[in-house]
């Protein structure tokens, strides 16, 4: 063998670099883009090397937009996933307290702050009235207290009387009070004043604040004045609901209302001709 050693197998003189074996596929002057190349790694010049070619998935990554896409946005907020929050009272040091009330007056409440620590309340039959101010508030507590029979009965004569109103309205003082077969219902002013939650916020989801509570975290999100789907539907049991104790009370039934509540019922709610139920 010219320029070699036969029995060693060394060869001698200038060293030719080994050449890659390639299916002949791979051997194209201008290799695709989603052909990788086998690069040889015993190349004599680094100009005669072609360029790495990325893999096909590293290729469709780095063509990604760098701004977001439809696919790439955020999921948009969810409404409630359990029950909606009918309404809230709101002191300026506190979290709001959340109340739930369903179709037949039944009423949970959760008070995430309190001078006695938040609490959670069992469901129970209540019956709720509000009044424009404060005083107005304490002087139903104070004449309740002084009428004879159960409690939720004599709220519901103030209510009659014209002293509260039994529809729910931002800014309004809530006063509250048991059904209950013995003795006297609980009769009191909640703190802070009604107002709503935001359709999409998490105190919009009465659940959600439940949850939280019961975990020791606060609850805090923007408030609305406009009354929510919940609170419109309260209204109108309320409205029913004191009608048949009217009915009642006077010994037949009160003539039906034409274009909204009775007139007793409405003239809480109404001041210099404008109905402050509208927010």
């Amino acid at each position: 063998m010219s320029g070699g050693d036969k029995n060693s197998g060394r060869v001698t003189g200038k060293r030719k670099d080994p050449q890659p074996t390639e299916p002949s596929s791979f051997k194209r002057p201008n290799p695709e883009p989603m052909s990788p190349p086998v690069e040889s790694h015993a190349s004599s010049s680094s100009s005669s090397r072609q360029p790495p070619v990325l893999s096909p998935l590293v290729e469709h990554q780095s063509r990604m937009p760098s701004t977001p896409t439809l696919a790439t946005m955020s999921a948009p907020p969810q409404l409630p996933r359990g029950r909606e929050t009918t309404f809230l009272t709101k002191e300026d040091d506190r979290a709001p307290s959340a109340y739930h009330i369903d179709a037949h007056g039944g009423t949970q409440r959760i008070r995430q702050q309190h001078r006695d620590g938040p609490a959670i309340t069992p469901r129970k039959q209540r019956v709720q009235a509000f009044t424009d101010t404060k005083q107005q508030a304490d002087a139903v507590v104070r004449f309740v207290n002084a009428r004879p029979g159960p409690t939720d009965e004599a709220l519901r004569l103030e209510i009659l009387d014209g002293m509260a109103s039994p529809r729910l309205a931002a800014g309004r003082h809530h006063v509250e009070a048991t059904v209950t077969d013995r003795g006297r219902g609980n009769v009191h002013v909640s703190g802070g004043v009604v107002r709503f939650a935001e359709p999409l916020s998490r105190l919009a989801d009465f659940d959600t604040v439940r949850e939280r509570s019961e975990a020791g975290e606060l609850v805090h999100d923007t408030l609305a004045n406009r009354r929510n789907s919940a609170a419109e539907a309260f209204n109108t049991m309320a409205i029913d609901q004191q009608r048949a104790f009217a009915a009642r009370i006077l010994g037949s039934p009160l003539p039906p209302a034409s274009d909204g509540p009775d007139d007793k019922l409405r003239a809480h709610d109404r001041s210099d001709g404008k109905d402050k139920d509208r927010v």
